[in-house]
């Protein structure tokens, strides 16, 4: 059971890992040179997401926005 557990932890870091590769490659590559590689994709999106609070939440109640729950 045990080694299950760690197969599938290993698994899932490993998609994990891919995942953001991928995100950088594809969303990250249009902001080069001030973008250039993963670890400045992702810190400057965790900086911009802290400056601006882009919540859903605090979106809505400043723009009057409506967004449908999903099921």
């Amino acid at each position: 059971m045990l080694k299950m557990i760690v197969v599938s932890l290993k698994i899932c870091f490993l998609l994990s890992t891919l995942f953001s590769l991928f995100l950088a490659e594809t969303h990250g590559t249009c902001a080069y040179p001030e973008i250039q590689d993963e670890y400045d994709y992702f810190s400057t999106a965790l900086y911009l997401y802290s400056k601006y609070n882009v919540t859903v939440s605090h979106l809505s109640s400043q723009h009057g926005m409506h967004f449908a729950r999903g099921m």
